[in-house]
């Protein structure tokens, strides 16, 4: 079990586990939701304002594994399987064999390789 954000509107509440989102996109003023298994759901909260939200829930937690691709984007790497620049796909890998492939422009995966690239590397010196 991860660390839980919640969703607060004037009729409801949510709670989300968040290691178990896979991704958040923009959809206009809204968010969507992927899940590891495939489901999918949406929030009335723009995707800055979701950006914010997760930030306060896991400003205690020492690994971060969520990483804002864009504008519309915010991936959580935990579940990252492939990057690729030149079909401008990145590929998430969630459970029970569930696959996910975004569409992402190539200089914002090619920044995002790089990124990677320095971690694994920061990584290997320590």
């Amino acid at each position: 079990m991860g660390t839980k954000i919640f969703l607060n509107t004037r009729d409801e509440v949510t709670i989300l586990d968040t290691n178990r989102i896979m991704y958040f996109q923009a959809d206009g003023n809204y968010t969507r939701f992927r899940f590891a298994d495939g489901r999918e759901t949406m929030a009335s909260y723009s995707l800055s304002k979701m950006e914010a939200i997760l930030a306060s829930a896991t400003s205690k937690v020492k690994t971060v594994t969520y990483y804002r691709l864009g504008r519309s984007l915010i991936i959580n790497q935990s579940y990252l399987f492939h990057v690729n620049t030149l079909k401008q796909k990145l590929v998430l890998a969630g459970e029970n064999g569930y696959v996910c492939q975004l569409d992402v422009p190539k200089a914002t995966l090619k920044a995002y390789k790089d990124f990677l690239i320095e971690e694994m590397k920061k990584g290997q010196s320590q």
